[in-house]
């Protein structure tokens, strides 16, 4: 079954403030607004590399929106559509959010090793 969520173009103009995306990598620098605008921008531009892997890193969040989840979702779908994996990176203490969430079979994380 073919998913036909189209991820969305957020309002406003200039580049990303809280992501950095560096060939099929994307990370959050920090903590993302609660709305997902500039994270479903990012995905957008991260399907635009011709990586056949795509990371999203979330290990510096502590905790991700409803918007957000939705989007990460609708990347991940979009992923598997298109014959690519999408890994998504998070903290430990994101692991624990997530995990209550029960999105198993919707989305599937890693968690980042710690920082020594």
């Amino acid at each position: 079954m073919s998913s036909n969520f189209q991820l969305g173009t957020p309002s406003g103009g200039g580049g990303f403030r809280y992501l950095s995306i560096e060939g099929g990598r994307l990370t959050a620098l920090k903590e993302l607004p609660f709305h997902a605008r500039e994270l479903e921008l990012g995905c957008r531009c991260l399907f635009e590399s011709d990586e056949p892997e795509l990371v999203v890193d979330l290990s510096r969040l502590e905790y991700v929106a409803s918007p957000q989840i939705g989007t990460l979702v609708a990347a991940s779908a979009r992923a598997a559509e298109t014959g690519r994996v999408l890994r998504l990176v998070v903290n430990p203490r994101l692991v624990k959010f997530l995990d209550r969430l029960r999105l198993d079979g919707l989305l599937a994380y890693e968690v980042a090793e710690p920082d020594r």
